[in-house]
């Protein structure tokens, strides 16, 4: 796994830090909850499917619960910083949301 944050912590305190951060991580996604299901834009998840700290259940969540989720897309072995390892992917993505024509534009 590659260390996005502090590349020098021993082996003991990255599992520490990481075990910290999985337990924390959607806490506020989930406060945010009654904004999340009012938002009416268009919406399209891409999702990592190797992400140590979102798992895959959490892109199904946001789509279950955004009102203008259209789909999720899985990216196979992707992490977090996937925009970054795979910006290919993500330009798909997004270009695909924003020339479908029934997404309703303003």
């Amino acid at each position: 796994m590659q260390r996005r944050w502090d590349p020098n912590l021993d082996d003991g305190l990255y599992a520490l830090e990481l075990s910290r951060r999985k337990h924390a991580k959607n806490q506020q996604t989930v406060r945010i909850e009654p904004a999340l299901r009012a938002l009416q834009a268009p919406t399209q998840i891409v999702w990592g499917t190797a992400d140590p700290l979102f798992s895959l259940e959490w892109a199904y969540w946001l789509k279950n619960t955004i009102a203008g989720a259209r789909r999720v897309i899985e990216l196979e072995g992707a992490k977090l910083f996937h925009p970054e390892e795979r910006p290919d992917a993500l330009a798909a993505a997004l270009r695909e949301l924003w020339t479908d024509p029934s997404v309703v534009r303003s």
